[in-house]
């Protein structure tokens, strides 16, 4: 996470239990999740993803 910002999230008790879950399951971080699941919701809207996406095929 060399290149992360730092945020605080309120989840649902019970979103937060199933994606500890998913977490443990996949071998992946929370953070990880997250981040994958918020660039799926920007792709939706390209107006929004290009400049993300862009800038993430940089590194």
């Amino acid at each position: 996470m060399g290149n992360s910002a730092r945020t605080t999230v309120y989840l649902n008790p019970g979103v937060y239990r199933a994606l500890k879950l998913k977490s443990a399951e996949s071998d992946r971080t929370l953070s990880d999740i997250v981040n994958q699941a918020a660039l799926e919701l920007l792709r939706e809207d390209s107006h929004y993803a290009t400049p993300v996406l862009s800038v993430l095929r940089l590194r």
